[in-house]
């Protein structure tokens, strides 16, 4: 559930807040995908980060450039070996 679901973090000192969604289809013909895509559209883009990671390698999008981010979120890419 996209819409009404609590935020994952929030930071008290700037009032951001994090949500996290895992293993949902982001098609906008999708009634709750599409309202997250107007809301971001209708945000100054320096008052929110929206980062969404597809299954393929190269499905990647970032909206937004929230300069504060108290929760250092970003994409991070690793090479690891065991």
């Amino acid at each position: 559930m996209l819409i009404g679901g609590e935020p994952n973090k929030i930071d008290e000192g700037s009032g951001s807040v994090v949500f996290l969604w895992e293993g949902e289809k982001w098609y906008d013909e999708f009634a709750e995908i599409a309202f997250v895509g107007e809301l971001m559209d209708n945000l100054p883009h320096e008052e929110f980060l929206f980062i969404r990671i597809g299954e393929d390698y190269d499905d990647i999008e970032a909206r937004g450039s929230y300069q504060c981010n108290p929760h250092r979120v970003r994409i991070a890419r690793e090479i690891a070996a065991d």
